[in-house]
Formats: C-alpha cells, sequence, structure tokens
C-alpha cells in the first residue's frame, strides 16, 4: 500500500542521492567534432505543436507524476508497477512521465509499458538528459503501436485538455547528452499559449533555479542546481502546478506552484490534482 503525503503548496523535505546531477552553467549548444553527430537540440517549439485531448472534467485534473526511473533495474520496475497500481486506484486521468527514463529504445519501451499497463491511462512522456532522440522517438512510437496510449512530448508540446493546458518543457541544457535545450529555446513555450485563458500545467525535467536550501532544486554539493531560464520561462507561463524533476535528492520537496517529483528508482512519485482554480500535491510511494 503507498504512503501519501499531502502538501497544498507547501515544502516537504526528503533526502535522495545524486547522480552526477549538473550544478550551474552556461546552457549553450556544444559543437560537435568533425563526424560526430550533434547534440539531440529538442527544446524548441516546431509547428503548431498542439493536440486537444479530453482530460478529467469540468474544469477538473488529476495527473499521477514519474520521473527518474534511469532505466529497468529490477527493484525500480518493481517500484513502477506498484506505483502505477497506486494511481489506478487513485482514479488518475493521465501520467506525465518527466524523462530519465533510459538510455536504449528498448529501456524506454518498457518503462512506457509498465507504467501504462499498470496505471491503465494515457501517458505523456518527455525526454530529459539520458533519452538519446531516435531510441526515445521509436520507444513511443513502438509502445503506441502496440495499442497503448502513449503521447510524445517532445512533438506534442500542449495537451488541451478542454479547460486546462498542459505545457511540456522538455530537455536538460547543463550536458550534451540526451535532450538539449538552449534557453532561447523555450520562449516557443510562451508562444504556444498566447491568448489561451486556460489554467496550466507546466511539465518539465530540468528544475527551476531556485535559492537556499529548501529549494527543489538544492543538489549535494550544498548547491541550487537549477536552471536560471527555466525559471524565467515558468514565471511567464504563470502555471497552477509545475512539475519537475532530476535532481533526485530533492525529490518531493514543493515550493508554491513548484514540485520536484522525486525519482522512482528512489520509491518516490507524485500527484497533482487541479479543481476550483487551485492545485494541490501529494508525494506517493509504492
Amino acid at each position: 500500500m503507498a504512503a501519501a503525503a499531502m502538501v497544498t503548496m507547501a515544502a516537504v523535505p526528503t533526502g535522495c542521492r545524486s547522480e552526477g546531477k549538473a550544478t550551474a552553467a552556461q546552457a549553450t549548444t556544444p559543437t560537435a567534432p568533425a563526424g560526430v553527430k550533434a547534440p539531440w537540440s529538442c527544446g524548441a517549439v516546431h509547428g503548431e505543436a498542439r493536440l486537444q485531448r479530453a482530460l478529467g472534467s469540468d474544469g477538473r485534473l488529476k495527473l499521477g507524476a514519474i520521473a527518474d526511473t534511469n532505466g529497468t533495474a529490477p527493484a525500480t520496475m518493481a517500484n513502477l508497477e506498484r506505483l502505477g497500481g497506486v494511481f489506478a486506484r487513485e482514479h488518475v486521468d493521465a501520467i506525465v512521465a518527466l524523462g530519465d527514463l533510459g538510455r536504449t529504445e528498448d529501456e524506454i519501451a518498457a518503462v512506457l509499458t509498465a507504467i501504462a499497463t499498470s496505471a491503465r491511462v494515457p501517458v505523456l512522456a518527455l525526454a530529459g538528459e539520458r533519452e538519446p532522440e531516435d531510441a526515445f522517438h521509436a520507444a513511443v512510437k513502438r509502445v503506441h503501436e502496440r495499442g497503448l496510449d502513449v503521447v510524445d512530448l517532445v512533438d506534442t508540446r500542449l495537451v488541451d485538455t478542454g479547460k486546462i493546458d498542459i505545457v511540456s518543457l522538455p530537455g536538460y541544457p547543463f550536458s550534451p547528452k540526451g535532450c538539449h535545450y538552449v534557453a532561447a529555446d523555450l520562449d516557443g513555450a510562451a508562444r504556444i499559449v498566447a491568448g489561451r485563458d486556460h489554467a496550466r500545467v507546466v511539465v518539465a525535467h530540468t528544475p527551476p533555479k531556485g535559492h537556499g536550501a529548501d529549494a527543489i532544486d538544492w543538489a549535494l554539493g550544498d548547491v541550487n542546481a537549477g536552471d536560471a531560464a527555466m525559471a524565467a520561462i515558468v514565471a511567464r507561463l504563470q502555471p497552477r502546478a509545475a512539475l519537475f524533476a532530476h535532481i533526485d535528492e530533492a525529490g518531493g520537496r514543493a515550493t508554491g506552484e513548484e514540485l520536484n517529483v522525486g525519482s522512482v528508482e528512489r520509491g518516490m512519485a507524485a500527484i497533482v490534482e487541479l479543481a476550483d482554480g487551485r492545485a494541490t500535491h501529494r508525494v506517493v510511494r509504492p
């Protein structure tokens, strides 16, 4: 049975280890040497990038959130399947998977399959630092073709659920691995929501740059390891709720509308509920 802690826009400190999480750095796109494939620049919004998908009802939406499985170790997959059961019992409308799911197509597909089959709801998946471009898109396509309801939140950047928009900000700026963005890429998120009066949920892999030890990006080494550009775009978007990951040791912490959902590898996930103009967070464990 899952243990759940209710958080209504308040901090819930936990302690988890970090696996080489980067500290502050300039978010610039590295130049690949001759003959080497350039980093996957996935942050910009291309085209319409919108999907209309009825989720929830009458302005109410309940989302499960997972992140940082970091592959398919047996203990992690057991956590994932139990969390899927929690989400099913909680009757979430969808699950957002916030990246660092795996390094290969097989790993990513296995993670998405496990959560989709155990929870039996749509899964909205974005990429983080670990996922290679071809492997991520191929894994989402493979799982979708097997009849499971999975949405690619790199290609789709706004999901219109009816009265609430889910806005996706994939990638990680401080490493050339996986899905990479630069600060200018984030402007596309402001463009895609311009003129829309829906409430918003922001979902991202990289946390915003915070301040001090209570922030959702407080990392080993006693630093705030989030991204200042992410903080700026979240402030512009003014979401009712904003979900992040990557800094495992800050998992479960919340500051205002922002929550670090924690790592499945470390036995943590979250639920966010939007209703009546307000949002609440719940940290859940398998």
